[in-house]
Formats: structure tokens, C-alpha cells, sequence
């Protein structure tokens, strides 16, 4: 029994030189996983993700109020960096060259480099709308317009026939605007938003403005229904609004008339823009005086009546 104590006594002498041999105090070290601290402020709250950017794309179409008639003025070299523009005609813009699918800032020409004029519904469309999305989001158009054409030369159907009328009228200036589209608008118009969709684009709506040459009819509004319809189908999507804008004269019923055709459209008033008629001096290109387009400040306001009712579908306003 003693020499069992004193065993005892000597393991337990060991245990404590060993244990002060580990530092100069008594501390004992806990190799033990902390328990994760909670969250006594707000136990449910979660770690915030932050938003994706997106990029919001639009297919704008028809014919010269679309391309853009007012030649461009200072302010208009001054463009946001998140509005741009895919290139829907190969050749030079702010003197560089682009190809057909390219993205560049959407400085004046959208629709077509080296034409007349420049300053269409579009350019103050995406410029107003620029600064409505979310931050970091951006604004990008494709732009397919050819001056004085009719709906027909949209539609596969009635596309060839209307080019055959025309060379038999010798209407060579508005042939010219097919032949930068290999006389085809409507497969450009794919070809471009197939691109801006296959890089991640969220596809938000279609601007349409046509009619000054031929919107007077009710067939006028079945066929701009079936470019519609055609244009969802040949890109998958369903139910893109589509926004429809008035012409500068009074004759703007069956533009009036599209809401009862195409479901989520909208009609753009043109009330109070201004059209070419008075003239002003350096705004219009080659100096026309019909009243048909719009003076530069008409293209600003009918631009920024698309952005703000665009903003209402998205709702950012």
C-alpha cells in the first residue's frame, strides 16, 4: 500500500511539472470548435445578395421617323455609357468600323452609318430610359428602319411583290434602303436580336413607328399583327410589349387601332412634337419642309413619351 501511494504521488508531481511546463501561468488551452456566434440583433435576417445587372434589350423598327431624320447636334455626341447600340449595317461609326451584330455606344446613327440625318425616336428613347433602370443595368437597341416604306416589305409573304412594284415605279432611292439589307429588313432584325439574346440580353419590347406611307386600312393592321406575331415566333418569346407610335399629321387612326390587334401594345401620342414643317434651320435633314417628320425637339419628346411608358411596364416608375 505505501509503495502504491508513493507512485501515486510521484504521477501526480509529473502531471503538474508538465502542465507549468507548457506556459508561465495555469491557462488551459480549449482545442474544442468554437460555437458560431448568433445573431442577437436580427436572428432571421440573411447576407443580401447583390443584384445581377441586366441588359434590356429593344428591337425598333419601321421607317423614316424610326431611322431618324434631324441631323445631330452637340449635345447629342454626349451619349450615357450604358446605352447601346447593336450595328445593324456594316460601316463606320464615330469613326470606326463596325460589322453587322456589332455593340457599340449609341451615338448618332442608330440605324445606319453614313445616312442622311441621323437623330431618330430611338436615340432619346434610350437615352431617357438609360437613366431610369437600375445602376449598372444597361439600354441597348437594334435599329432596322428604311425610309418610306410600306408594312409589306416586313413580311416574307408580300415582301418580294412590294420590291417588284417598286422597280417597275423605279423608286431607286427607297430600293437602295432594301439593297443595305440584302433586300432583306426583316431576317437583319432577327439575325441582330437572335445576337442580343444568345449574349444574356433580356428581350423588353418592340418600338414600332410606320404608317405615314400606307397606314390607313384595316389590313394595314392585320398585316403589322403577323410581323408581330412572327417576330415572337422566330425568337421564342410570347407577350413582349409592343409599343406603337403616332405619325405627325391626324392620320393616325388604325395607329390608334393596334391595341385592339395586339395584346400588351401601346400607342405613343405625338401631340404637340414638333414636326419638320417650320423649318428650323440645321435641325432637318437635306432641308426638307413636308411636315412628315419630326424636327429634332419632336424626336426628344417622342423619345422620352416611348421611355416613360416603357418605364411603366418595367416598373421603374
Amino acid at each position: 500500500m505505501r509503495l502504491k501511494n508513493i507512485l501515486m504521488s510521484a504521477a501526480t508531481l509529473a502531471l503538474a511539472l508538465s502542465l507549468n511546463a507548457c506556459g508561465d501561468d495555469d491557462e488551459v488551452i480549449d482545442y474544442s470548435t468554437p460555437e458560431p456566434e448568433e445573431n442577437t440583433e436580427n436572428p432571421d435576417e440573411t447576407p443580401e445578395e447583390t443584384p445581377k445587372s441586366v441588359n434590356h434589350f429593344f428591337l425598333c423598327f419601321g421607317q423614316s421617323n424610326m431611322e431618324g431624320n434631324a441631323k445631330p447636334i452637340a449635345k447629342d455626341k454626349e451619349c450615357p455609357k450604358n446605352f447601346q447600340s447593336y450595328v445593324c449595317y456594316n460601316g463606320s461609326y464615330d469613326g470606326k468600323t463596325y460589322k453587322v451584330g456589332d455593340l457599340r455606344t449609341a451615338t448618332p446613327p442608330l440605324c445606319r452609318s453614313g445616312q442622311p440625318g441621323g437623330v431618330g425616336v430611338t436615340d432619346y428613347f434610350g437615352r431617357t430610359l438609360a437613366t431610369m433602370v437600375p445602376e449598372g443595368d444597361n439600354v441597348r437597341v437594334a435599329v432596322v428602319a428604311l425610309g418610306g416604306t410600306a408594312i409589306d416589305g416586313f413580311l416574307e409573304d408580300y415582301r418580294q411583290s412590294y420590291l417588284d412594284r417598286l422597280k417597275a415605279e423605279n423608286t431607286q432611292w427607297l430600293l437602295g434602303y432594301y439593297k443595305c439589307y440584302s433586300n432583306k429588313p426583316y431576317d437583319r432584325m432577327i439575325e441582330v436580336a437572335k445576337k442580343a439574346i444568345s449574349n444574356g440580353d433580356s428581350f423588353d419590347g418592340i418600338l414600332f413607328h410606320q404608317g405615314e406611307t400606307d397606314g390607313y386600312s384595316a389590313e394595314w393592321n392585320k398585316r403589322v399583327k403577323q410581323v408581330y406575331e412572327n417576330i415572337c415566333k422566330d425568337l421564342g418569346v410570347k407577350d413582349v410589349p409592343f409599343l406603337a407610335g403616332q405619325v405627325t399629321s391626324n392620320s393616325n387612326g388604325c395607329i390608334n387601332n393596334i391595341p385592339n390587334y395586339i395584346k400588351g401594345s401601346y400607342v405613343i401620342k405625338s401631340n404637340g412634337c414638333e414636326s419638320d414643317k417650320k423649318g428650323e434651320n440645321g435641325t432637318v435633314a437635306l432641308g426638307s419642309d413636308n411636315g412628315i417628320h419630326f424636327n429634332h425637339a419632336g424626336y426628344e419628346e417622342m423619345g422620352k413619351r416611348y421611355a416613360e411608358q416603357m418605364a411603366k411596364i418595367m416598373g421603374l416608375k
